[in-house]
């Protein structure tokens, strides 16, 4: 019971903490709980840290010099003893989480707390460049299988511009059909968007995708 979850013993309201605790009732058995979480928490430091530090961290910049080594007793009684020295570089992996990790995950926590202070300017300015670059890719998207006809003449996709583009399963039917596409349909429609970028996504060679372009409206002067 003592492994269960904050959110089964507790529930997940934003305020169940501060209940519990102020509740004299299920006092007692969040006092339990947190210490649990404390011993269990202290039991996985012990264990990840010894496998730390039995792990030898090589790397080239703490890599020991020939010097270095042959006046390491360790080193000596291994060459005497007609054992393989390790190209190590004296430190293990325990080391490097002292040297780099913990700090930076003090930094990490800092920030958490503190924010990072940003432009809102520029923020707002690059929101609305992102917007329209997505905005024109949606068009370029739009256009292209709106050009796409059956023999027959119709147009395939009338209804394209009503499409959610954040739809997997919708993507996938309009390009491939179905609920399970062939292998060979993938292949087909890759090499026609491998077209389209070749010609600047202005047109796409339809008869890879086994079908006619719909003509452009010619514009008489």
């Amino acid at each position: 019971d003592g492994l269960a979850s904050f959110a089964n013993l507790f529930g997940v309201s934003e305020l169940a903490a501060e209940e519990v605790h102020n509740d004299p009732q299920r006092f007692p058995r969040w006092v339990e709980y947190s210490t649990m979480d404390a011993v269990l928490t202290y039991k996985l430091f012990v264990h990840l840290r010894s496998k730390l530090e039995s792990e030898m961290w090589r790397t080239e910049v703490h890599r020991r010099s020939v010097h270095e080594k042959l006046h390491d007793p360790n080193t000596v009684k291994m060459l005497l003893g007609g054992k393989v020295v390790p190209d190590d570089t004296g430190y293990t992996m325990w080391d490097f989480y002292q040297f780099y990790l913990r700090d930076f995950a003090v930094c990490l926590a800092d920030l958490e707390q503190e924010g990072i202070g940003v432009s809102r300017e520029a923020v707002e300015r690059i929101k609305a460049e992102a917007m329209a670059d997505s905005k024109k890719g949606h068009e370029e998207f739009v256009d292209c299988m709106e050009s796409i006809s059956a023999p027959d003449g119709k147009i395939l996709n009338p209804e394209i511009r009503h499409m959610n583009m954040g739809s997997s399963v919708q993507k996938r039917i309009l390009l491939f059909g179905g609920d399970k596409p062939q292998a060979s349909n993938f292949k087909i429609v890759r090499d026609a968007f491998k077209v389209m970028d070749k010609a600047g996504r202005q047109d796409v060679h339809s008869e890879l995708l086994g079908f006619e372009s719909k003509p452009k409206k010619q514009v008489l002067h």
